[in-house]
């Protein structure tokens, strides 16, 4: 007898679903049981969500301090301390969306 494979779910619908678990009130263990997925594979879902995050962060970190250093050295004429704080702003703004996905309410 072979075993068939679950198809993959997009990491678009991973972030839903645990979106989804933090917001209902119930234990992880629960709401995986009641809606059919593995808590192992909940969990691994969790964390390569926050790797993203993370991969994510570090390379507007990255952008930031390369624009920070070619807007004052090269390019002083557009004003890089606004442009640097719309970045900033943007950044925050970014991460502060993704957070809800991965805080616990609990």
């Amino acid at each position: 007898m072979t075993a068939t494979r679950k198809a993959r779910v997009p990491m678009a619908e991973q972030i839903r679903l645990i979106n989804e678990c933090r917001q209902s009130g119930m234990t992880d263990a629960d709401w995986c049981r009641e809606n059919g997925i593995a808590i192992s594979t909940f969990y691994n879902w969790v964390s390569r969500c926050r790797m993203c995050v993370q991969a994510v962060e570090s390379r507007i970190g990255t952008v930031m301090n390369l624009l920070d250093r070619i807007s004052t050295k090269i390019v002083p004429s557009i004003r890089p301390k606004r442009v640097i704080n719309g970045l900033l702003r943007l950044r925050k703004t970014f991460l502060q969306h993704l957070s809800q996905y991965f805080e616990r309410d609990r």
